[in-house]
């Protein structure tokens, strides 16, 4: 059935191959979506603490408040909705796949 998923993208590795996902054994299915929600755990701490950075730089009871709660909000965000689409495209297909497989 796997061979039929046709909608299931490549991955490309560090050595520039291109690997279509529904071709990945389990480990390095199961590894590559532990590397990309690192990527975004770190990209995710990254944005909000540049929001805090930000907010030490305003001056203004209003500014100030409205960058706040856009930092609140963002810190309620999930971290990989922040990652560029085509990433999140990928990542959510290998996350189907390795629920499809029973790895998760």
């Amino acid at each position: 059935m796997e061979d039929n998923m046709s909608r299931y993208k490549a991955w490309t590795t560090k050595d520039g191959r291109k690997i279509p996902i529904n071709k990945m054994s389990e480990s390095h299915l199961l590894n590559t979506i532990k590397y990309i929600e690192l990527f975004a755990d770190i990209n995710h701490i990254n944005r909000v603490s540049d929001g805090y950075s930000f907010i030490g730089s305003l001056q203004g009871e209003m500014a100030i408040d409205a960058a706040e709660n856009a930092v609140n909000s963002l810190e309620d965000t999930d971290p990989i909705e922040l990652l560029p689409s085509k990433l999140q495209a990928i990542y959510n297909d290998m996350y189907s796949l390795a629920r499809k497989r029973c790895l998760l």
